[in-house]
């Protein structure tokens, strides 16, 4: 049999989604379009973008025009509770005896967040993975060697894998917290980039400890790559000749070791983390309480979603049989500051990357980072 292709992008089809063969990556943005009830704006006024695999980024609109003319029913999509954190349930009015029924609703709602966060951060990532094994084998074809599934990376490429995920990340988030697409631009960039960034730290560390045990040397850039500290000069391979490049692999070196060997690595290792944690963490590098130039709106919502994280948390450790789980939080406070003390060094090093000409000061990530 032949391969099965997306209607869509025209990319693989791995099956049929909502009534079409599609890729994964469509029909998870077809998914979250209906969920967020959206509305899109065509990028080239024409409404007829080219929506093909290699550039189906660049305009929504069509893509989602596309979705529905190859026969797509947003009818099929399965509906779910909007997450919007209300006032009530970081005020709760007082208590009464509930219900058999009203309990063992309450009792499957308890996670319902913690549980959305995990189910979105799985599609994200099956099509993060995805679209970086586009970016790298359209670059280098079969010839890079994969170790434990994963590729070795460059910076220019790093540049590509982020744009590809970017969209898809703050579509991960809205949906999750649906308070951001309420927000305005410059809320919105703020939360995201603060997200992003931390999220970087933190999955190089966690996700290198996972597919690479006791290898505290390589460090994970994107979902699929990595770098190794003892072949940078493969990374830096694809700048320009004009940077100082013994000195920026100086000082990517020691931030990776430290951030692997003396600061994160350590503290992960020690808290061992299950998968739930791992998605509670997700949601608080999302909203946490140290951002600055935060307006009144963006700090009251960090502050709900941290209450609701940690209430569902509560609630997952009750259900492990957990009595005295306040060393668990413990380990996720500090897990948190470490994360936070991490993108301050990270912030004043690609400071002076720009310096050297590791980064011209256009690219994506040095625009999140900076």
């Amino acid at each position: 049999t032949g391969t099965r292709v997306c209607l869509i992008c025209t990319g693989r089809a791995d099956s049929a989604h909502f009534g079409v063969d599609s890729c994964r990556a469509c029909a998870a943005f077809f998914r979250r379009t209906v969920l967020l009830s959206r509305n899109y704006i065509c990028r080239q006024s024409t409404n007829g973008c080219d929506v093909s695999k290699d550039v189906r980024f660049t305009c929504r609109k069509c893509r989602f025009v596309k979705c529905i003319a190859v026969g797509m029913n947003p009818e099929s999509v399965p509906t779910v509770p909007n997450y919007r954190v209300s006032e009530t349930e970081v005020s709760p009015a007082p208590a009464r005896q509930k219900s058999e029924s009203e309990s063992i609703e309450a009792s499957s709602s308890q996670t319902c967040l913690l549980d959305t966060i995990t189910e979105q951060y799985r599609m994200l990532e099956q099509f993060a993975v995805y679209s970086d094994n586009c970016v790298m084998t359209t670059a280098f074809g079969e010839s890079l060697q994969r170790r434990n599934g994963h590729l070795p990376a460059t910076i220019g490429l790093l540049n590509q894998c982020a744009r590809g995920t970017h969209q898809p990340m703050i579509d991960w988030a809205e949906f999750c917290f649906p308070e951001i697409a309420d927000f305005d631009d410059a809320e919105k960039w703020l939360v995201m980039k603060n997200f992003m960034t931390s999220r970087f730290i933190f999955d190089g560390v966690h996700r290198a400890q996972k597919y690479f045990p006791g290898d505290d040397k390589i460090f994970m850039v994107t979902f699929l790559t990595f770098v190794d500290v003892d072949n940078l000069d493969f990374y830096l391979s694809d700048l320009e000749a004009n940077f100082d490049k013994e000195h920026s692999i100086s000082i990517m070196r020691e931030m990776i070791s430290k951030c692997t060997v003396e600061w994160l690595g350590p503290l992960l290792h020690r808290a061992a983390i299950d998968d739930v944690e791992t998605m509670a963490i997700y949601g608080l590098l999302c909203w946490p309480s140290y951002l600055s130039q935060a307006s009144n709106r963006v700090m009251e919502t960090c502050y709900k979603y941290h209450l609701r994280i940690f209430q569902e948390l509560h609630h997952h450790y009750k259900k492990t049989g957990r009595t005295d789980y306040s060393s668990r939080v413990a380990h996720i406070t500090s897990i948190l500051l470490c994360v936070q003390a991490a993108i301050q060094r990270l912030k004043e090093d690609m400071q002076i990357y720009r310096i050297l000409d590791v980064y011209s000061g256009t690219e994506l990530v040095y625009n999140i980072i900076k």
